[in-house]
């Protein structure tokens, strides 16, 4: 099973803007210091991967994230294009997490995320006893040449 705290908060994804005939994106969103906040996507063309609240923080290679209102606006509108990258974050609350957890507990696969996180903790889990393992011993040599040693084995795997 997945635990909760495995799971990121802010999901960041990339997704390939879509322009109908009219070089329309039917995204209607709101300037602000995160981004552009999306508050509507329209079916034409339809935006498969973004939604409502979502905040679209970098537009090609140009980042909306931290400038002003008309910057992003003079951005966009220059960078906008059938086929632009855009990066997006996503606000990944408890519910979303959940459903994340058991779908994927549910899938029963262990995905490259999955052995990553569980490798970390792991390590970590080992530096913590060797951290206090060293604590009860501060003045052995020997003892903090272990502990740099399984220190670096540990960043190794």
């Amino acid at each position: 099973l997945l635990p909760l705290f495995f799971v990121p908060k802010i999901l960041t994804f990339k997704v390939k803007l879509k322009l109908n005939r009219q070089k329309q994106d039917g995204i209607e969103f709101f300037r602000e210091e995160a981004g552009l906040r999306v508050f509507y996507v329209g079916p034409d063309p339809g935006q498969n991967d973004i939604q409502p609240e979502d905040i679209i923080v970098k537009v090609a290679k140009h980042k909306l994230k931290g400038i002003g209102d008309e910057e992003q606006k003079r951005i966009w509108e220059k960078s906008k294009f059938n086929g632009a990258v855009l990066t997006v974050e996503r606000k990944n609350d408890e519910k979303t997490m959940k459903e994340a957890i058991e779908k994927a507990n549910m899938d029963n696969e262990m995905t490259t995320f999955h052995v990553a996180a569980l490798r970390c903790v792991s390590s970590c889990f080992a530096l913590l006893s060797r951290i206090t393992q060293s604590a009860t011993i501060s003045g052995n040599n020997e003892t903090r040449k272990r502990f740099r040693d399984s220190v670096e084995a540990a960043h190794a795997a």
